[in-house]
Protein backbone atom coordinates (compact mmCIF):
# COMPACT_ATOMS: atom_id res chain seq x y z
CA UNK A 1 0.00 0.00 0.00
CA UNK A 2 1.45 3.27 -0.98
CA UNK A 3 0.78 6.73 -2.25
CA UNK A 4 2.85 9.64 -3.31
CA UNK A 5 2.37 13.25 -4.17
CA UNK A 6 3.63 14.36 -7.56
CA UNK A 7 4.18 18.04 -8.23
CA UNK A 8 2.23 19.25 -11.27
CA UNK A 9 2.82 23.01 -11.39
CA UNK A 10 2.81 25.95 -9.02
CA UNK A 11 0.97 24.93 -5.86
CA UNK A 12 -0.73 21.95 -7.52
CA UNK A 13 0.00 18.36 -6.63
CA UNK A 14 -1.47 15.06 -7.76
CA UNK A 15 -2.03 12.17 -5.40
CA UNK A 16 -0.95 8.90 -7.00
CA UNK A 17 -1.96 5.57 -5.48
CA UNK A 18 0.02 2.39 -6.14
CA UNK A 19 -1.46 -1.09 -5.91
CA UNK A 20 -4.58 -0.01 -4.05
CA UNK A 21 -8.04 -1.58 -4.46
CA UNK A 22 -10.81 0.14 -6.42
CA UNK A 23 -12.55 1.41 -3.29
CA UNK A 24 -9.54 3.63 -2.44
CA UNK A 25 -9.72 6.83 -4.49
CA UNK A 26 -7.32 9.71 -5.04
CA UNK A 27 -9.46 12.83 -5.15
CA UNK A 28 -8.42 15.90 -7.09
CA UNK A 29 -6.70 18.67 -5.17
CA UNK A 30 -8.61 21.99 -5.04
CA UNK A 31 -11.85 20.59 -6.44
CA UNK A 32 -14.37 23.21 -7.59
CA UNK A 33 -17.28 21.23 -6.13
CA UNK A 34 -18.01 17.92 -4.47
CA UNK A 35 -17.59 15.01 -6.85
CA UNK A 36 -20.89 13.26 -7.75
CA UNK A 37 -19.56 9.87 -6.60
CA UNK A 38 -19.25 11.19 -3.02
CA UNK A 39 -23.05 11.53 -2.98
CA UNK A 40 -23.65 7.79 -3.28
CA UNK A 41 -22.96 5.19 -0.61
CA UNK A 42 -20.73 5.47 2.44
CA UNK A 43 -17.46 7.39 2.15
CA UNK A 44 -14.61 8.14 4.49
CA UNK A 45 -12.82 11.19 3.11
CA UNK A 46 -9.47 12.27 4.51
CA UNK A 47 -7.94 15.57 3.52
CA UNK A 48 -4.40 16.46 4.44
CA UNK A 49 -1.95 19.28 3.81
CA UNK A 50 0.69 18.43 1.23
CA UNK A 51 3.36 19.81 3.55
CA UNK A 52 2.42 17.70 6.61
CA UNK A 53 4.42 14.51 6.96
CA UNK A 54 2.67 13.41 10.21
CA UNK A 55 -0.75 13.61 8.52
CA UNK A 56 0.44 11.08 5.95
CA UNK A 57 0.61 8.41 8.67
CA UNK A 58 -3.11 8.87 9.22
CA UNK A 59 -3.69 8.48 5.49
CA UNK A 60 -1.90 5.12 5.63
CA UNK A 61 -4.08 4.17 8.62
CA UNK A 62 -7.19 5.07 6.60
CA UNK A 63 -6.03 2.88 3.70
CA UNK A 64 -5.40 0.00 6.12
CA UNK A 65 -8.85 0.46 7.66
CA UNK A 66 -10.54 0.51 4.25
CA UNK A 67 -8.78 -2.73 3.32
CA UNK A 68 -9.93 -4.36 6.57
CA UNK A 69 -13.52 -3.57 5.54
CA UNK A 70 -12.96 -4.91 2.03
CA UNK A 71 -15.05 -2.37 0.13
CA UNK A 72 -17.94 -1.87 2.57
CA UNK A 73 -17.17 1.84 2.23
CA UNK A 74 -15.26 4.00 -0.20
CA UNK A 75 -12.15 5.88 0.88
CA UNK A 76 -11.40 9.24 -0.70
CA UNK A 77 -8.03 10.89 -0.14
CA UNK A 78 -7.55 14.55 -1.00
CA UNK A 79 -4.43 16.63 -0.54
CA UNK A 80 -4.67 20.37 -0.06
CA UNK A 81 -2.24 23.25 0.15
CA UNK A 82 -4.48 25.75 1.96
CA UNK A 83 -7.78 25.45 3.81
CA UNK A 84 -9.45 27.75 1.30
CA UNK A 85 -9.36 24.84 -1.16
CA UNK A 86 -11.78 22.92 1.06
CA UNK A 87 -14.56 25.49 1.07
CA UNK A 88 -15.71 24.92 -2.53
CA UNK A 89 -16.43 21.21 -2.14
CA UNK A 90 -17.05 20.80 1.61
CA UNK A 91 -20.68 19.60 1.92
CA UNK A 92 -21.77 21.63 4.95
CA UNK A 93 -21.52 25.29 5.80
CA UNK A 94 -19.18 24.72 8.71
CA UNK A 95 -16.00 23.78 6.90
CA UNK A 96 -12.87 23.34 8.99
CA UNK A 97 -11.28 26.64 9.89
CA UNK A 98 -7.75 27.45 8.91
CA UNK A 99 -5.02 27.32 11.48
CA UNK A 100 -3.36 30.45 12.74
CA UNK A 101 -0.92 31.89 10.20
CA UNK A 102 2.56 31.18 11.45
CA UNK A 103 4.51 31.64 8.25
CA UNK A 104 4.35 34.10 5.38
CA UNK A 105 6.23 33.20 2.22
CA UNK A 106 7.35 35.94 -0.15
CA UNK A 107 8.54 35.53 -3.69
CA UNK A 108 9.01 37.94 -6.56
CA UNK A 109 5.53 37.50 -8.03
CA UNK A 110 3.24 37.13 -5.03
CA UNK A 111 2.79 37.22 -1.30
CA UNK A 112 1.45 33.95 -0.04
CA UNK A 113 0.32 32.93 3.41
CA UNK A 114 0.66 29.34 4.48
CA UNK A 115 -1.53 28.22 7.37
CA UNK A 116 0.48 25.96 9.61
CA UNK A 117 -0.61 25.06 13.09
CA UNK A 118 1.50 23.82 15.95
CA UNK A 119 -1.60 21.94 17.11
CA UNK A 120 -1.20 18.33 15.96
CA UNK A 121 -4.99 17.89 16.17
CA UNK A 122 -5.57 20.33 13.27
CA UNK A 123 -4.91 17.81 10.50
CA UNK A 124 -5.73 15.65 8.75
CA UNK A 125 -9.39 16.51 8.38
CA UNK A 126 -11.93 13.66 8.32
CA UNK A 127 -15.37 13.48 6.80
CA UNK A 128 -17.80 10.55 6.79
CA UNK A 129 -20.62 10.73 4.24
CA UNK A 130 -23.68 8.57 3.64
CA UNK A 131 -25.33 9.34 0.31
CA UNK A 132 -23.77 12.81 0.34
CA UNK A 133 -24.95 13.67 3.85
CA UNK A 134 -22.42 14.31 6.61
CA UNK A 135 -22.48 11.61 9.27
CA UNK A 136 -19.31 12.71 11.07
CA UNK A 137 -16.49 15.18 10.66
CA UNK A 138 -13.40 15.95 12.66
CA UNK A 139 -9.72 16.72 12.60
CA UNK A 140 -6.55 15.29 14.00
CA UNK A 141 -4.47 12.16 13.69
CA UNK A 142 -6.27 8.82 13.79
CA UNK A 143 -4.89 5.31 13.87
CA UNK A 144 -6.41 2.31 12.15
CA UNK A 145 -8.27 1.17 15.29
CA UNK A 146 -9.87 4.60 15.81
CA UNK A 147 -10.95 4.72 12.18
CA UNK A 148 -12.32 1.19 12.39
CA UNK A 149 -14.45 2.19 15.40
CA UNK A 150 -15.71 5.26 13.52
CA UNK A 151 -16.65 3.24 10.46
CA UNK A 152 -18.17 0.44 12.54
CA UNK A 153 -20.54 2.99 14.11
CA UNK A 154 -21.36 4.38 10.65
CA UNK A 155 -21.95 1.09 8.86
CA UNK A 156 -23.84 -0.85 11.51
Amino acid sequence: MSFELQHIAGDNWELVLSDEPGYVHALKMAAESMEPELKTGVWLVVTFPVWSVPARHSVLAAIGCAKDYGGKFQLGIRAFDSHEELYKWWPVTEAPSAAKVLLVVHDESSRREINISTDPASSPIWLVLRDGQVVDQGAGPRNKQQLSELMQATLF
